[in-house]
């Protein structure tokens, strides 16, 4: 489901908002992204009236998903960094650390 043109009103309201965006990283993936501007304007507003949202970014999108966080409303709490390991349980270091905003 393509959350630019789905009417978010009719899904309700919700306590707790878990966003995993396809944000534009410059690279090539195997999926569709959205522009910066595309995910400013998402109707996230329409899902909560009062609540929590955990937003997904990567170092790439951290600035932006700080703002979209502003724009939508939402008072920035804290942060969770994803720490990732590779099959033999070492850290990856380079570049590929998420969080959750």
């Amino acid at each position: 489901c393509d959350l630019r043109y789905l009417d978010m009103t009719v899904l309700g309201k919700f306590a707790v908002i878990m966003a995993d965006p396809p944000w534009d990283i410059h690279m090539e993936l195997p999926y569709g992204t959205m522009s910066d501007d595309e995910m400013r304007q998402l109707g996230i507003p329409q899902l909560q009236d009062d609540g929590l949202i955990f937003l997904w970014v990567t170092g790439r999108a951290m600035e932006l998903g700080r703002e979209c966080l502003k724009l939508w409303g939402y008072e920035r709490v804290d942060e969770i960094i994803w720490v990732k390991t590779n099959q033999l349980q070492r850290i990856i270091r380079t570049g590929r650390t998420g969080h959750w905003l």
